[in-house]
């Protein structure tokens, strides 16, 4: 079951992971002000992913000032009565997406241009307070 899987601490992913990141993001903006609460998560051990992602997503949702109730499913279901599914909102296997990436100051811009929906730390460490007001205000396009 997914909430049995482990973390595997044979390679030191941890400093590579976070080595990275510095290297990414120590110029930007808002980098100083969030690294201390992103850190620990390259540092500290979690033997289940699960609990690994959960614990970085409620640190996600703290910094964004979102409260929202996270809940786990007993069993799989494609099409779960009394929720709004919006998991066809963005297909990752492909570019394509129907909803619209206002462009923002990416700290590699100069060199790559802007790169929509990079990642969350990229929206927080170049938008700070901002990013919460930047993702509520992405508009969703007509399918086609």
């Amino acid at each position: 079951m997914v909430k049995d899987i482990l973390i595997s601490y044979a390679s030191s992913w941890q400093k590579i992971h976070w080595r990275s990141i510095e290297t990414a993001y120590n110029n930007s903006p808002f980098f100083l002000y969030y690294r201390d609460q992103f850190e620990p998560f390259y540092k500290k051990r979690i033997n289940h992913l699960l609990e690994y992602n959960c614990e970085l997503f409620k640190v996600l949702l703290e910094i964004l000032g979102l409260e929202k109730k996270i809940g786990f499913t007993v069993h799989y279901s494609k099409d779960p009565e009394g929720l709004e599914d919006k998991r066809s909102l963005v297909n990752q296997k492909t570019k394509d997406s129907n909803i619209s990436y206002p462009e923002y100051q990416q700290t590699f811009h100069p060199k790559f241009g802007f790169i929509p929906n990079l990642s969350i730390i990229d929206l927080i460490f170049n938008l700070g307070p901002e990013a919460t007001d930047y993702i509520q205000g992405l508009a969703v396009l007509p399918s086609h």
